[in-house]
């Protein structure tokens, strides 16, 4: 009985477009003058990259923003990016789950937690270029750049990478 009366909550507030109130106790802050609010859950703002030299926080916008202004193609430029990304560890993707489960190959591209776009036409080892830093987007261009997620280098800037977590 009681996930029946969930679930007829749930379809009225989504009727009449109410938000959800939160469910944990704990979700509330006592205001100045002793009332509580609620607090409603928000959607995530950045990825934090965990890596051997510590954690790395990339802004969602930003990283997005990128990731549209990648290359869609599998051909790499210069600097040896973008190139293919063969997920031998098995990630399960967040974003765009079909598209990036079904579709090859998946791309990978760095990113930088300032938010510059990588210089992928021009040689990292000439002037001008750069290092690929620990952390890569992930992402599909057929036809349509779709963004899977976002990996780091669980060691430096090299080895096994590891998914990064949205926060």
């Amino acid at each position: 009985m009681k996930s029946y009366s969930i679930i007829v909550s749930l379809m009225a507030a989504l009727a009449v477009g109410a938000p959800l109130e939160a469910t944990n106790s704990n979700a509330t802050v006592s205001n100045s003058n002793g009332t509580d609010t609620k607090i409603v859950p928000q959607a995530f703002t950045r990825f934090r990259c965990r890596n051997s030299e510590g954690a790395i926080t990339f802004d969602k916008n930003r990283v997005f923003a990128n990731v549209q202004n990648f290359p869609d193609r599998e051909t790499p430029g210069l600097s040896g990016y973008p190139h293919e990304f063969s997920n031998f560890q098995g990630f399960a993707w967040d974003f765009n789950q079909w598209q990036c489960g079904n579709y090859e190959p998946l791309l990978e591209m760095p990113v930088f937690p300032d938010g510059h776009l990588y210089k992928w036409n021009v040689n990292r080892n000439a002037a001008g270029g750069e290092s690929p830093g620990p952390a890569r987007a992930i992402y599909t261009a057929t036809g349509v750049i779709q963004f899977c997620g976002l990996i780091a280098h669980t060691s430096g800037n090299q080895g096994y990478f590891d998914k990064c977590e949205e926060i």
